[in-house]
């Protein structure tokens, strides 16, 4: 029961207990009596009776929810309770700790394992790409959509950040990081000695649905690393042969240019260290920018392929991942798109970052008989 003050005409004393809720106050409740799953995306609630039982207007009490209701099991998730049992636990209704903060946000509902349509990821401000001591960052993704959600979008961001804020210990600053997805692509050039066409065509198949069932999914930490990559393939096909030089991965950033001032992209990466191509940054007008590792700077390319001039554009830093494009080279109004060759292949799913597969295009795929 939540007790709120209130002028009482037999206690006067009586008002010292609690806050009087005034206009615009939220109010953020939990129960733990409901119908499982079937009292899930409820967001019409009415006032019925108050605590001691007595009947209230509708006329003159009105409920408005914020979000729907969420989270309700028809039967107990044991690896979550598992999981997060021993967090809410030791968070004891404050937050000190990162494990704090995954606790409450699964209790709030926004955990993979008490809700499948939402996942989040907590990050320390040490974590970071740079570290931002202070803080404690967290994003949250609905799964069940073509797009991350942006939860700054609507006032549900604020709400969750109000109740951190109102448990977390001075020192911390929780903060939101919108997700930030990243489309990915994969060449893998393989050899299936002896095989016919037939069996070439049916691997392939096999490959391609064994990455997507891994890496087409939307989520938090879904690391691209060349050997869990070249793990799946073997798995589908066995007796492929991928070579060294067989496997390629490209993340792709897209950024909407809003000025013609200075443009930052941090892929929070090691970036590959090839004496070119490394980073493509597509122009609208069908140029692109590209880098020479020899120099680090990026150079403007013709639609040809040719270089235009010798007038930098721009900076590559390959060891954090850091790409700056000079202001004024991309004009306003216009959206760009940086393709780049992580080092060693291996691309990590960093922070805020939902790294996937968007679909079976994004895989190029050759495999020879010998």
């Amino acid at each position: 029961m939540i007790l709120f003050g209130k002028q009482s005409e037999t206690e006067d004393s009586f008002s010292s207990l609690g806050l009087q809720i005034q206009d615009g106050d939220v109010v953020y409740v939990s129960y733990l009596v409901s119908s499982g799953e079937e009292a899930n995306n409820i967001s019409s609630f009415n006032f019925v009776s108050d605590a001691e039982g007595r009947s209230v207007s509708t006329s003159t009490t009105q409920v408005t929810s914020t979000f729907a209701s969420r989270s309700g099991r028809s039967s107990p998730d044991l690896e979550a309770i598992r999981f997060f049992a021993p967090k809410t636990f030791a968070r004891q209704n404050r937050l000190v700790t990162k494990g704090d903060y995954v606790a409450i946000l699964n209790e709030l509902g926004y955990g993979s394992g008490s809700d499948p349509s939402f996942e989040f990821t907590v990050i320390g401000g040490e974590e970071t790409t740079p570290p931002e001591y202070g803080k404690v960052f967290f994003s949250i993704i609905d799964v069940t959509t073509d797009d991350p959600r942006n939860f700054q979008d609507n006032n549900e961001i604020e709400i969750i950040l109000d109740i951190l804020k109102s448990q977390s210990v001075v020192t911390i600053r929780p903060t939101y990081l919108p997700p930030y997805e990243v489309p990915m692509e994969i060449t893998i050039n393989g050899i299936l000695p002896g095989a016919t066409p037939t069996v070439i065509s049916s691997r392939r198949t096999a490959i391609i649905q064994s990455l997507m069932e891994k890496y087409g999914i939307k989520k938090f930490n879904n690391n691209f690393l060349e050997e869990d990559i070249k793990d799946v393939i073997r798995k589908a096909s066995p007796g492929i042969i991928v070579n060294d030089n067989g496997l390629f991965v490209f993340a792709n950033f897209s950024v909407t240019v809003s000025g013609t001032q200075e443009i930052i992209i941090n892929t929070k990466n090691k970036l590959s260290e090839r004496p070119q191509g490394n980073v493509v940054v597509s122009l609208p007008d069908g140029n692109t920018l590209q880098d020479i590792f020899e120099d680090k700077k990026l150079y403007l390319f013709g639609d040809d392929g040719g270089l235009v001039n010798d007038d930098p554009k721009g900076e590559v830093n390959y060891n954090n991942g850091a790409i700056k494009i000079y202001g004024g080279v991309v004009s306003a109004d216009s959206t760009i798109t940086a393709k780049v060759t992580p080092f060693g292949d291996n691309f990590y799913a960093k922070d805020q970052l939902v790294c996937r597969l968007i679909d079976q295009g994004k895989i190029q795929l050759n495999i020879i008989s010998s």
